[in-house]
């Protein structure tokens, strides 16, 4: 719970990373916390991103990515009934330090439709694998202001999530016990979205970025020990 609300408040108020955060902790605590559960307990959380930043949300390239992510996310549930949850550990710690180390760079990229659908392949395979959609697409919008941020991609992730959430489900690989998992975790994202109200102002001033980032390096560096002494 600790965790989501702490993920719940940095996706608030910085548009994305509450994923990238959260997955590797919940990952050593256990398994099947991701990437359903996880998911579906954030879903609240990007659609009151959307509505709060409405007025300044891109709708036009939504479309665009979402057909993107429809290939990645059949291919992403594909590869997770495949994979043992030692394989999943592994595959997680390497998206997350990757993406980090993408992210980390200030790498931006045009918005073109090339692009847009290439970063929705990406994330439908990294969210319906590892929970992990949102940095390829927050990737496109660097050079965004905040509000444009927040709301494009609260739009984008809970259209995607939802689509991930019905490819887990057709394919079997969200059971009953994941969804309470989930929405027993869903209060945890609300409450943390509600302390982005006051956070977002002195986040957006640049001190959010290095936080996640190093987290994230961390979590992912922790998984990848934990699965070596295992």
């Amino acid at each position: 719970m600790a965790i989501l609300v702490v993920a719940g408040a940095i996706q608030g108020s910085v548009g994305f990373g509450a994923n990238i955060l959260a997955v590797p902790p919940l990952l050593m605590l256990d398994t099947r916390l991701v990437p359903g559960p996880v998911i579906l307990a954030l879903l609240g959380v990007n659609l009151l991103m959307l509505w709060r930043n409405r007025g300044a949300t891109s709708f036009r390239p939504i479309a665009t990515v979402l057909s993107g992510r429809v290939v990645g996310t059949v291919a992403g549930v594909t590869a997770l009934g495949l994979l043992s949850p030692a394989g999943l550990a592994v595959v997680v710690a390497v998206t997350v330090l990757a993406i980090v180390a993408i992210t980390a760079t200030g790498l931006t990229a045009p918005r073109t439709r090339r692009n847009l659908v290439a970063a929705g392949i990406v994330s439908g395979f990294s969210a319906s694998t590892a929970a992990l959609g949102g940095p390829p697409i927050a990737v496109l919008y660097a050079d965004a202001d905040g509000p444009e941020i927040r709301g494009t991609l609260g739009a984008l992730f809970f259209a995607g999530n939802v689509l991930s959430l019905v490819g887990l489900t057709l394919a079997g690989l969200l059971p009953g016990d994941q969804v309470r998992l989930g929405l027993a975790l869903a209060p945890a994202g609300f409450l943390g979205f509600a302390s982005s109200h006051w956070l977002a102002p002195i986040l957006d001033r640049g001190h959010t970025r290095t936080a996640v980032l190093t987290l994230s390096a961390l979590a992912a560096v922790s998984l990848l020990v934990r699965l070596g002494l295992a």
